[in-house]
């Protein structure tokens, strides 16, 4: 960088306070926002000073802009340095002017006859400088010209200066709005490549003009070479039922061009290779300031996701509505107040009323009054949040004064929030099956009315595995009148899946043999398990063969479930929530199969924790439980994801390492990862305790595995560790 050139005056004086301090502060900012300060020589800037110099006749001209301390020129024609000191300079002096600045003899004003660069090199003995005065008032420096001899500019000169002034600050704000255009512009591509949304512009011409990444991934092909006829077909742009292509004239961004405002259009988008996608679009001309129009935006928001979800809540409710009304046993929505919302027709025939006499009544109206109390207790709980649901066997009054036993099913439906809405209660009425039931014990002639009302399927197969007898309920479950299936093979009642499912037990049956067997059906109402049992039929033919045979099936997914879930608790230690020895010895039973069967290599560590029983002796068994608890935390987080760890008994813990590729080299890394992870003290309620597991490895490969020798060696294992420490301690006490 040249030297500055050195343009103060006395030591004490401060140009900079020729303008208030609040000017200052605003000018310096206006100043920065230029962005111009150290920036290189742009030729309109250079320009400008060299017609400056021409126009005066001086051998120097500047563009000097202001800075707090110094003057850097933007331009400089005749001079060679960039920059100057602020204080005691002409050009300070001139931006506190209105009018342009004239010095016509530096040596007769007392403000710079003794300047150094007056009394010395370049020997300054003229000065003429225009303020640089932006439109917001703003002043950002001058436009100057300097002479070494005295002299004055005309009339012309003076105008042309003030003019080449007022075109450098043009050049300096159209220099600053353009960088802040090109920021504008490149933060609105980088929100519009950022958005979730399609954007697409045009020109006025309707050539496309440009797309985000969203609007690129969606349409799968550059937009831009394609016209306006062409963007339906090459975009695939369908309307919204999917099937017919949009007019090119009914397409958002052309309505747009026609000056139209589109929102909320629905349109499909088609394209090649790509999935179908809803789109809304919401669509605009892009007007200039006179208000011709410039081009459009269209702006298109992908709502397949949430069209699928309707459509899925509308099959939904319609399933519902047909399960509704098609229940064979009487369902209903009951209001907050206990009257009927909806009913469907087993409800009806259940108590004996039409639909619309049904529903100016309540339920307290039908129900009997020594069951009322319990069942309104139990409405209550469920308002109050206590259950979620409940059942009861209850008696209601037919309409025709008889009493009916039910079963009630309550749950309720709950919003959002969680607040109370309806109650849905299935009524499956137990009048007919308590009836059915007090008749099977006194007439085998009422068969088929119990039969009917079991809730299960029952039926009788001959040995040629045709229906001789079917219950009702197994017909419904079909979705067929029982005389439609009497007589037909198994093979045509069935589906496909489901009869293979029981074509292999059924020679079994047929020999004389009863079966029992589980299966899984999938319905609308989801999963449900199904267990099966058959029975052979006592009678025989000529040939000693058994005739058939009886079937009763019973839908147990409530048992199945209750049973998967006793099952998790019997595999899991109640006081650490690690699986307990259940657990243990079938997940090592496995991974030894897994290694004798694939020639890997089964690790397993047997931890016994060292003074445990004095811990419970000196801090009670509270305390004890409480650092299994805390022991069995700190080795889960210390263990891999892979290994398996699970509590024996008392202090007995076992770990299956997963190092199946790696060997007893990982396994011995485990165990000093244990170790030391158990450096620290464990928290057991209020003590931190410090404790030490004495840990026994075995590690067996391939065919050598066994799940006994596995647990004795690394049992044996553990208590030589043990032994040695209590050797080592031993040794201590006696040299001491």
């Amino acid at each position: 960088m040249p030297p500055a050139i050195d343009t103060t005056m006395a030591p004490t004086s401060d140009t900079a306070k020729l303008l208030s301090a609040e000017l200052e502060s605003a000018r310096l900012t206006a100043l920065r926002d230029l962005q111009v300060l150290d920036t290189e020589p742009e030729l309109v800037f250079d320009d400008l000073a060299w017609l400056a110099a021409r126009l005066c006749d001086t051998p120097i001209a500047l563009t000097s802009l202001i800075d707090a301390e110094r003057l850097w020129y933007k331009a400089h024609c005749g001079l060679e340095a960039d920059q100057a000191s602020r204080n005691g300079a002409f050009c300070a002096y001139a931006i506190a002017a209105d009018d342009l600045m004239e010095v016509p003899d530096t040596l007769q004003d007392p403000r710079f006859c003794s300047a150094p660069m007056v009394l010395g090199p370049p020997h300054i003995r003229f000065y003429a400088g225009a303020p640089l005065i932006g439109r917001e008032g703003h002043r950002y420096g001058t436009l100057c010209v300097i002479d070494s001899r005295p002299r004055t500019l005309d009339a012309v000169q003076r105008e042309g200066l003030q003019r080449l002034a007022r075109r450098t600050v043009d050049g300096l704000e159209a220099r600053r709005n353009q960088h802040l255009a090109e920021a504008r512009k490149q933060t609105l591509q980088r929100l519009l490549e950022a958005m979730p949304d399609g954007v697409v512009t045009c020109t006025a011409e309707g050539q496309l003009d440009s797309f985000n990444r969203r609007a690129r991934d969606w349409l799968g092909v550059d937009p831009r070479r394609e016209p306006s006829e062409q963007w339906s077909r090459a975009f695939g742009i369908y309307q919204a039922n999917g099937r017919e292509l949009c007019p090119t004239e009914r397409l958002p961004l052309v309505l747009a061009l026609q000056g139209e405002l589109v929102q909320d259009t629905e349109l499909v988008l088609l394209p090649p290779d790509q999935p179908p996608r809803h789109i809304i679009c919401y669509a605009d001309a892009l007007r200039g300031a006179d208000g011709r129009i410039l081009g459009a935006v269209c702006v298109m928001r992908d709502i397949t996701a949430a069209r699928a979800s309707q459509l899925a809540a509308r099959m939904e409710a319609q399933r519902f509505h047909e399960a509704f009304h098609a229940a064979s046993q009487g369902m209903a929505l009951i209001s907050l107040e206990g009257r009927w919302m909806e009913v469907n027709a087993a409800t009806c025939a259940i108590f004996g009323y039409g639909r619309d006499a049904l529903m100016t009544l309540d339920f307290q109206q039908l129900t009997h009054p020594e069951d009322l109390g319990a069942d309104l207790k139990l409405v209550q709980e469920v308002l109050a949040g206590t259950r979620d649901s409940y059942q009861m066997d209850k008696r209601y009054f037919h309409r025709d004064g008889s009493l009916i036993h039910a079963h009630l099913s309550v749950s309720i439906v709950r919003d959002a929030e969680g607040q109370p809405l309806h109650f849905v209660s299935q009524i499956q009425d137990l009048t007919q099956q308590r009836l059915a039931e007090q008749a099977l014990r006194e007439s085998e002639n009422r068969l088929r009315t119990i039969a009917d009302n079991v809730p299960a399927l029952i039926g009788r197969v001959s040995a040629d595995l045709r229906y001789e007898f079917v219950n009702a309920h197994y017909a419904r479950w079909f979705g067929r009148a029982p005389e439609d299936i009497i007589g037909r093979h198994m093979r045509e009642i069935l589906r496909p899946e489901h009869y293979a499912m029981v074509q292999q037990h059924l020679d079994t049956v047929l020999s004389g043999q009863p079966v029992c067997f589980e299966v899984e059906v999938p319905t609308e109402a989801g999963l449900r398990h199904l267990q099966a049992n058959y029975l052979p039929v006592e009678r025989c033919d000529s040939a000693g063969l058994r005739t058939g045979f009886h079937l009763m099936v019973q839908d147990v997914t409530a048992q199945v479930g209750l049973a998967r879930v006793l099952q998790a608790q019997a595999m899991t230690d109640t006081l650490t929530g690690l699986p307990n020895r259940a657990a243990w010895m079938a997940h090592l039973e496995h991974a030894v199969a897994m290694a004798q069967l694939n020639d890997q290599t089964v690790a397993v560590l047997f931890l016994d924790l060292d003074g445990f029983k004095q811990v419970n002796d000196r801090h009670g068994h509270q305390t004890g439980d409480a650092l299994l608890r805390a022991f069995g935390t700190r080795l889960k987080t210390t263990l891999g994801r892979g290994d398996f760890l699970a509590r024996l008994s008392g202090d007995e813990f076992v770990v299956a390492l997963d190092c199946a590729g790696q060997g007893q080299t990982a396994a011995v890394d485990a165990v000093e990862r244990i170790m030391r992870a158990m450096e620290r003290p464990l928290q057991a309620g209020a003590l931190a305790l410090h404790i030490t597991p004495s840990i026994g490895l075995a590690v067996q490969r391939g065919t050598g595995c066994g799940v006994a020798a596995l647990m004795r060696e690394a049992d044996a294992a553990m208590y030589g560790i043990k032994r040695r420490r209590a050797s080592q301690r031993g040794q201590l006490r006696s040299a001491s």
